[in-house]
């Protein structure tokens, strides 16, 4: 199942720590974070550089799903 949420930076982070995850979205007036989270398993966080976007993980993302628990952020200036 893959999820698509939004949230601050802080809140974000408490989603990745938390042993047991769920889809929701948490959105404040400022710093909007999109982020996808799909697989279950150990987490594995993708980190993209400027002028990309997470969909710069897509190859990876589709063949470590299966084991890993994948949460691919839209940094900003992304």
């Amino acid at each position: 199942m893959s999820r698509c949420c939004a949230t601050t930076a802080a809140a974000f982070y408490a989603l990745i720590s938390a042993s047991a995850h769920t889809g929701y979205e948490a959105t404040q007036t400022s710093n909007l974070l999109t982020y996808r989270d799909v697989g279950t398993g150990p987490v594995l966080l993708f980190v993209h550089g400027l002028l990309v976007n997470g969909s710069l993980w897509d190859p990876a993302v589709e063949r470590l799903r299966a084991d890993h628990r994948c949460i691919v952020p839209d940094w900003p200036l992304g």
